[in-house]
């Protein structure tokens, strides 16, 4: 089966879109991790908890704004928060 080519991305939310609904093994040119299955290349965990009302709904208009679903904007938010806090400890401990 001949793969496909990726399409051309406007921004981290498309990809991360993307990647959200897509299987890697169909494209050409992405590499899938060694143990990881093809149609799973970032695995998830479910996780569950509270949060107010108010703040659902922000995130749900921010992600429509976004054009992607509000818990991939979830996803997103935190991913950035992650990073930003780890680069900060590096710094620190550099």
């Amino acid at each position: 089966m001949a793969k496909k080519k990726l399409p051309e991305f406007k921004s981290k939310e498309e990809i991360h879109e993307f990647w959200d609904t897509h299987d890697p093994a169909e494209y050409e040119g992405v590499e899938i991790p060694g143990g990881m299955h093809p149609t799973h290349p970032r695995p998830k965990k479910m996780v569950s908890f509270r949060l107010d009302e108010d703040l659902v709904e922000r995130l749900n208009k921010l992600a429509v704004k976004e054009g992607i679903g509000y818990q991939t904007l979830m996803r997103m938010l935190l991913f950035e928060a992650v990073e930003a806090e780890e680069q900060k400890e590096a710094k620190r401990a550099g």
